[in-house]
């Protein structure tokens, strides 16, 4: 048995590939919130370091060298960057819900998310566990877990950086956050938009009548509704957007242009 202490780069490998799957993992969506311990996430990255460190080619970056903390920075970025694309999931999910809560009525009913660790109204809580559930169901973890090994091998430790590229992904997915956030939310937008709109022809043909507080019952029994039969579609919407955010893993390790 080979009992000589490991080399100066063996070391500096562990710890730059320690330092990436520790970014990703705190900065992921199911795992990055806090309420995950942080020791329990310390101790997933270093059992995955270690479970994944055969795969991982030896880096000459030794700790005591002059570019190991800029490369350990270099590392953060990289997983923080890997888990900010699965943000775009639930954060679409989440502002889809909240525009259907408020159309609803659902706007001065507040709860505490616990995904994103926030007040939201009902709706989007309810949308952003339901964008967890089936994040969950399709292997979505498998994508980010496959993405982070194969990272290992198409970016070697220490040589990420932000070019204009990937500051231009990260505007991309600051943007699809609204536009995929109202397409999930659609079907509920149009129903009560239309309600909004009888409401008001009603109200000027008909001015005795409240419609005011009738407006209140009557969009949340029909959002309701709407948004119970929607849940096919919606469910559609959170795996397209999986999809999306493969793509965008992809084109940030360079492996797919």
């Amino acid at each position: 048995m080979d009992l000589r202490p490991p080399s100066p780069e063996m070391i500096g490998t562990f710890l730059l590939a320690f330092v990436r799957v520790s970014g990703l993992l705190f900065a992921t969506p199911v795992l990055g919130n806090r309420n995950v311990p942080a020791q329990v996430r310390i101790l997933l990255s270093l059992l995955f370091t270690m479970a994944i460190l055969p795969l991982v080619p030896v880096s000459r970056i030794a700790p005591e060298a002059d570019g190991f903390i800029p490369a350990m920075v270099s590392e953060v970025l990289l997983g923080g960057f890997l888990g900010l694309v699965g943000s775009l999931l639930f954060a679409a999910a989440e502002f889809g819900g909240h525009m259907a809560g408020l159309q609803m009525g659902f706007g001065m009913a507040n709860i505490l998310n616990p995904e994103s660790e926030a007040q939201t109204s009902v709706l989007a809580t309810f949308t952003s566990l339901i964008a967890l559930l089936t994040f969950v169901m399709a292997d979505g973890h498998h994508l980010f877990i496959t993405a982070l090994v194969r990272s290992f091998r198409s970016m070697p430790l220490g040589t990420f950086f932000i070019d204009a590229a990937k500051a231009g992904t990260l505007l991309r997915m600051s943007t699809g956050i609204f536009s995929y956030g109202l397409a999930l939310a659609a079907p509920v937008l149009a129903i009560t938009l239309f309600i909004t709109v009888a409401l008001g022809i009603l109200s000027r043909a008909m001015p005795q009548i409240d419609v005011f507080f009738m407006s209140f019952a009557i969009n949340i029994t029909v959002g309701t509704f709407a948004f119970i039969l929607a849940i096919p579609f919606f469910l559609a919407g959170i795996q397209k957007l999986i999809g999306i955010c493969e793509r965008e893993l992809l084109f940030v390790l360079d492996i797919a242009k």
